[in-house]
């Protein structure tokens, strides 16, 4: 396998604009020497005004509408857009050098969510490595290696107001009307078990270090990559991972999955033919954007428990960043960007292929990882409480 560059002279593409591509255009540019950069997006202004944000930090950066006539001449491309996207660039890039580090969540419902071009690609193809999937997936594996044996683990994620909303219970905190709405499969590992649920199931009351105790908040079950169950850390164990909203936003969603008005069938009204969920997004997506005087916070909190040389422990490790923390637009983007730009400055010593996060931050690595968070504004606290010695 061909060297990749990725950390010395690093000529680097992203692949979208938004309030995340930002984000990592302005970590890389604050933590990698940058030989090139590329900014990709269908919207060419928004990559002019995140090259203009970028003014004196590094090479200026080239700005262009489609990725594809710049893979020969770029490192590793990093994807910030739809997993369509993602899958495109490693189907035409399979059989290259090229580094591959993409946010977006896998299409996690199919038989083999991570595709054959990522597998057997010739570089390296670090994913999912945002904040979840990614960081929640670190944090666990890290969290569990501190154990003999575990038996249970809860991971907690939330990006949210840090007051209840108006109207409706949720907040987008990042650009753009799109609702994250979508019912899917979602999963939770039961005695080493992998079991199939539905995203928005199992709702429960809910508690984040940091809000108030008084915060009327809801968990239900969401997020987990399939093949966490693989890692040996967690062998036999019982895993959640779980989604933190204000309290009525599992309910609000149900509503209008139920009504028909998330539904991607065409409609005739008044004879114009609409998708349903376009009209929504449309809509409802306008009135949820963040406003001017919310404050925003992202948290990550992963709760196990298991035997430590012979004795019962709980540990729990928390990770948090609000708007008013970081030099990013939001907590959110800080907790997704990072991880991100730190695979990327490893990635020259990956091998090919698939790459899991979770496998590829221990060590040193995670401790710089936890190091480059804390330099912008999170924070990042462990906890062990013995509960009592085992039989």
């Amino acid at each position: 396998m061909e060297p990749v560059r990725t950390v010395r002279g690093t000529r680097m593409m992203i692949i979208g604009s938004g309030m995340m591509g930002s984000a990592l255009a302005r970590v890389a540019a604050d933590n990698l020497a940058l030989e090139r950069l590329v900014l990709v997006d269908v919207d060419q202004e928004a990559s002019d005004r995140v090259a203009a944000d970028l003014a004196g930090r590094g090479p200026r950066p080239e700005v262009d509408i489609d990725w594809r006539p710049h893979l020969d001449g770029v490192d590793i491309v990093v994807v910030a857009a739809s997993w369509e996207v993602t899958a495109a660039v490693l189907r035409v890039t399979v059989e290259s050098p090229l580094a591959v580090v993409s946010i977006t969540r896998p299409p996690v419902g199919s038989a083999q969510p991570i595709p054959a071009d990522a597998r057997r690609r010739r570089g390296p193809a670090i994913l999912p490595v945002g904040l979840e999937p990614g960081l929640a997936e670190i944090v666990l594996d890290h969290v569990a290696g501190s154990f003999d044996l575990v038996r249970t683990a809860r991971v907690l994620c939330g990006g949210l107001t840090t007051e209840p909303p108006a109207g409706f219970p949720y907040r987008l905190l990042f650009n753009g009307s799109a609702l994250p709405f979508a019912l899917r499969p979602a999963y939770r590992i039961v005695n080493g078990e992998l079991e199939e649920t539905t995203r928005f199931a199992g709702l429960a009351p809910a508690s984040l270090p940091g809000l108030p105790a008084t915060a009327e908040l809801e968990s239900y079950h969401d997020g987990m990559v399939p093949w966490l169950v693989d890692n040996p850390r967690l062998r036999g164990a019982t895993v959640e991972q779980r989604t933190v909203r204000w309290t009525g936003f599992a309910h609000a969603v149900r509503v209008l999955h139920d009504a028909g008005l998330l539904d991607d069938d065409p409609v005739e009204v008044a004879g114009t033919v609409l998708r349903p969920r376009e009209v929504t997004q449309e809509v409802l997506g306008r009135r949820i954007r963040r406003r001017p005087d919310e404050r925003e916070v992202t948290y990550l909190d992963v709760t196990a428990t298991g035997t430590v040389d012979g004795r019962e422990v709980r540990r729990t490790l928390t990770v948090s960043c609000g708007d008013s923390d970081t030099t990013l637009s939001s907590g959110l983007a800080a907790l997704t960007a990072v991880p991100a730009i730190e695979a990327v400055s490893h990635a020259r010593s990956c091998p090919s292929g698939w790459i899991r996060p979770d496998e590829m931050f221990r060590d040193d690595r995670l401790a710089r990882l936890r190091d480059t968070l804390k330099r912008y504004g999170a924070t990042w606290r462990e906890t062990r409480t013995e509960l009592q010695a085992t039989r």
